[in-house]
């Protein structure tokens, strides 16, 4: 933009127009260049205080790593789940393995044992039955995120 003054307006057509001009360093200036001037000169004076205020910026990059946070925390926490539930399966089918083979399972309720182990007579099928769910469930409780396969028939 060119000084009002090669433009051919005087001082007071630029008055009414565009609002009061002062004469910067000895010549006259347009309103963008004062402005300007005036930005580049307060934040000096002020020890870069425009800088100091933090604004919180978005941005497509920490959205994508919000959600990646939030699914890292979703997918462990059903992890966990699928840990907690193989490990039960796991000890259940040791305690019947245990107690199908004759032993008294050392984890297990004294009266459910008691009340089993006179109903019950020892089992060969079925101490091999439980061994496999045992290993099985084991061997899928170190890795909870793979699927498992149907449980064979109960012989």
């Amino acid at each position: 933009m060119q000084p009002l003054e090669m433009r051919g307006h005087d001082k007071s057509t630029a008055d009414r127009v565009y609002g009061r001009m002062d004469c910067f360093q000895g010549r006259l200036c347009t309103i963008s260049t004062l402005v300007s001037e005036h930005v580049a000169s307060s934040s000096s004076e002020h020890g870069n205080a425009i800088n100091r205020v933090k604004r919180h910026r978005s941005s497509t990059r920490r959205l994508m790593i919000l959600v990646a946070i939030v699914a890292m925390f979703l997918w462990s926490g059903k992890v966990w789940q699928q840990w907690v539930y193989r490990t039960k399966m796991a000890k259940f089918h040791r305690q019947y393995e245990e107690l199908n083979s004759g032993a008294w399972p050392a984890d297990m309720n004294p009266d459910e044992v008691s009340l089993s182990m006179a109903v019950m007579r020892p089992r060969k099928d079925l101490v091999a039955y439980h061994s496999r769910m045992r290993r099985k469930w084991e061997r899928a409780a170190y890795c909870p995120w793979n699927s498992v396969e149907p449980d064979p028939p109960r012989p």
